[in-house]
């Protein structure tokens, strides 16, 4: 409602008040009092004037009793405004009480769980503390063992440095071990023979020696229990050590066994090895294969040491001597073992006879003639070798790991 309606029912109360207050003065129970209050001024006679004083007080009546009923509609409808907005924010009122009934519940129901999740928080507190204690713990335990790190690594630094040295010692140990073997290569050289039983190595031995101090046998059986190790100088006034070895197959020992037997009998010339003689005679059966890829890997570290320090000596060839009939074994012996193998040792195969001087029964003139020629052919096998051996064994490998090969 606008100020200007305020103002308006106000002057309709104010009209209202007069009109009511004329009423009672046209009560019938007053009985004419206002005109008897008139009377004395217009004169009792004066009728035509009082009917017009009535006529007056009656359109004076009527325009208050229409301006009261004006009035009083107007109240109303104003009150009935009034009432209706008032029942419009009631409704209102109501839809916020409910609105703020279902806030209420939802901050109770926020409480509650901030309550829960307080309590939460507060565990969560008590185990982080406890956490954090244990943290403490391990770190004071953490910064004990870095400490103690640092120790071992200042210990191990010192350790570093004295292995680093004595690294460096070794190193110029083993050059100059090389430097005087390589010195001494040029006035010893070692060679050792490696093959299955019967193979012929102790019957290369002596021809390659000239001596009969290594026991020879028939081509079956092996008389070499042990190896022997014997030294002699070339007519070119070089040394050598020539180590005879038992077969590799040997029936009556094991190969750990044969294996140790090989490195000891190496250990008779401190390991300065400077060739390997592979002896085999007549084919190179599946025996010799097995013998040849076990000294290839428990005796060499790859395939340039066994082209330095391996040679096949290929025995009881009759045409050692024919170049051709040399050669056509060669190929022949590719075919049977594979041109991997051959090829490994740069085809450094050298065929010899060395039959047998040791020969008893028959007519003696016959034997005696027969071991003079089988001395001859010996010498002829002897100098073939002698000469392969010095144009191929100026080299040693006695820095290979012997001991953890065997």
């Amino acid at each position: 409602m606008t100020s200007n309606d305020i103002e308006e029912v106000r002057t309709l109360i104010k009209n209202t008040l007069r009109l009511l207050d004329v009423r009672r003065h046209n009560e019938p129970s007053k009985g004419f009092g206002i005109f008897r209050a008139i009377i004395p001024t217009i004169g009792i006679y004066d009728i035509q004037t009082l009917h017009f004083f009535i006529e007056q007080y009656k359109r004076d009546a009527e325009e208050a009793r229409t301006e009261l009923s004006n009035a009083e509609r107007k109240i109303r409808d104003c009150f009935q405004a009034k009432d209706r907005e008032i029942s419009s924010m009631g409704g209102q009122i109501t839809l916020l009480n409910g609105q703020i009934t279902s806030l209420n519940n939802k901050l109770t129901t926020s409480q509650n769980q901030n309550s829960k999740k307080s309590t939460e928080i507060n565990k969560l507190n008590e185990q982080l503390e406890e956490k954090q204690k244990k943290i403490d713990a391990l770190q004071s335990k953490l910064k004990e063992l870095e400490d103690l790190v640092a120790d071992l690594r200042i210990e191990n630094n010192n350790k570093d440095d004295e292995i680093q040295e004595k690294e460096k010692k070794r190193k110029r140990l083993k050059e100059d071990n090389k430097k005087l073997n390589r010195d001494l290569s040029q006035f010893q050289r070692s060679v050792i023979l490696i093959g299955i039983t019967g193979s012929g190595k102790s019957t290369l031995a002596n021809v390659i020696t000239g001596t009969n101090k290594f026991e020879e046998s028939d081509y079956c059986v092996s008389e070499t229990k042990k190896g022997k190790l014997e030294k002699f100088t070339a007519e070119n006034g070089i040394k050598y050590h020539i180590i005879d070895t038992i077969g590799i197959n040997d029936t009556e020992l094991s190969t750990q066994v044969t294996l140790k037997k090989l490195k000891e009998t190496a250990r008779q010339s401190n390991y300065n090895l400077n060739q390997v003689l592979f002896v085999f005679g007549g084919k190179f059966t599946k025996a010799e294969i097995s013998a040849f890829n076990l000294i290839r890997e428990k005796l060499f570290k790859n395939n340039d040491d066994i082209n330095k320090y391996i040679t096949f000596v290929r025995t009881r060839f009759t045409h050692f001597r024919n170049e051709s009939e040399c050669k056509n074994d060669i190929d022949r012996l590719k075919s049977q073992i594979g041109k991997e193998i051959v090829e490994l040792c740069e085809g450094k195969i050298i065929h010899l006879d060395n039959p047998p001087i040791n020969i008893s029964g028959g007519d003696n003139e016959i034997v005696e003639t027969q071991i003079d020629l089988n001395k001859k052919i010996r010498e002829l096998s002897r100098k073939k070798i002698l000469k392969h051996l010095l144009f191929h064994c100026q080299e040693s490998f006695q820095d290979q790991d012997v001991d953890n090969n065997y």
